[in-house]
């Protein structure tokens, strides 16, 4: 994989003023995301209190547990949808800037699914895309995506495929006998389904990440392909090396 912090690409128009969305995507999350998940959580700790005294409340309470994981699963959908749309509208931009074919704009960058994004990614800038730390996490947040607005099909199955453990696994009641008995036969695993998928805070922390994280190795990398680096400018690409290294993971720990 290509180095990001040696790589150096053709600037285009296109990649001024990128590290706009790295400062929106953190403002959504630190505005949006994190009030409403706190405002759920605080009221759903009220009415465990309450319902000790008032049994009914007991029902309010089992609707509120699953509004609080739809609301991150939706939140997870917007996080991706905000991101494949400043994703998508760069590389048109940058096709424009390049003069590429309209029918390959039309059909790789408008219409065009991930895969195609990735590549045009790869052709336009000479990069891939998996050489980015935040890759295999917005890899995985666009899976999610595509399953959240799909439903059980085959974004879901594709999605379970490369990350079961957005599912809690039934717990085994039955041990395996001793030694010296046969074996039972495993049952088989249960199908997936999009209504059980177990998302996190953490989860959306992680993507929010990986998106900053994007954007700002982007930045990086067009920093560091201005030919003339006057003192200010290594300073600063001296700085982000430095950010980069104290990077802290970008995954929840159960995200494999």
């Amino acid at each position: 994989m290509v180095n990001i912090e040696t790589h150096i690409w053709k600037n285009l128009h296109a990649d001024i003023h990128l590290g706009k969305h790295e400062i929106s995507m953190y403002h959504y999350s630190h505005s949006v995301i994190q009030p409403a998940l706190e405002r759920l959580t605080a009221k759903i700790a009220e009415l465990q209190l309450q319902s000790q005294e008032d049994i009914s409340l007991c029902f309010v309470l089992s609707d509120m547990e699953p509004l609080k994981s739809l609301t991150i699963q939706s939140f997870a959908l917007a996080i991706q949808s905000l991101f494949e749309r400043s994703f998508r509208q760069y590389l048109i931009s940058c096709a424009h800037e390049l003069k590429w074919e309209t029918k390959n704009i039309d059909k790789k960058l408008i219409t065009g699914k991930w895969p195609d994004l990735q590549e045009a990614f790869l052709k336009l800038k000479g990069i891939d895309l998996r050489s980015f730390d935040s890759y295999k996490m917005l890899d995985c947040l666009q899976l999610l995506g595509n399953a959240c607005r799909h439903g059980d099909g085959p974004s879901l199955e594709t999605l379970a495929q490369k990350h079961p453990e957005f599912w809690i696994e039934p717990h085994q009641a039955n041990p395996l006998p001793p030694l010296g008995f046969l074996r039972p036969e495993i049952p088989p695993q249960p199908k997936r389904k999009i209504s059980d998928i177990a998302l996190s805070e953490d989860h959306l922390h992680a993507f929010v990440n990986a998106i900053i994280w994007f954007w700002n190795d982007h930045e990086y990398i067009y920093i560091n392909s201005i030919s003339s680096k006057n003192p200010h400018i290594s300073q600063t690409l001296a700085k982000m090396r430095k950010a980069r290294a104290n990077r802290s993971p970008c995954k929840p720990t159960n995200i494999v």
